[in-house]
């Protein structure tokens, strides 16, 4: 966990900086500062395509199996 006060920020790895912008009552607004290239969405999202997205590959038959073309192996 990292402390601060409105006006200051923290730096992840090359180019991501998380600016604390204010704080009011239980509500904490940030903001996210990273190059056009880094996708930027709520963790809460995020996670929610993970789950979406290993469903899909459960659902699926031979998920992850190559399909075998019937060639005989030299």
């Amino acid at each position: 966990m990292v402390e601060g006060a409105p006006g200051q920020s923290v730096v992840i790895g090359d180019g991501v900086e998380i600016a604390l912008l204010d704080i009011k009552d239980d509500e904490v607004h940030i903001a996210v500062i990273a190059p056009e290239h880094v996708q930027v969405v709520a963790g809460e999202v995020y996670r929610d395509r993970g789950r979406r997205a290993h469903a899909r590959r459960a659902q699926s038959p031979g998920a992850g199996v190559p399909e075998w073309d019937g060639a005989q192996p030299r």
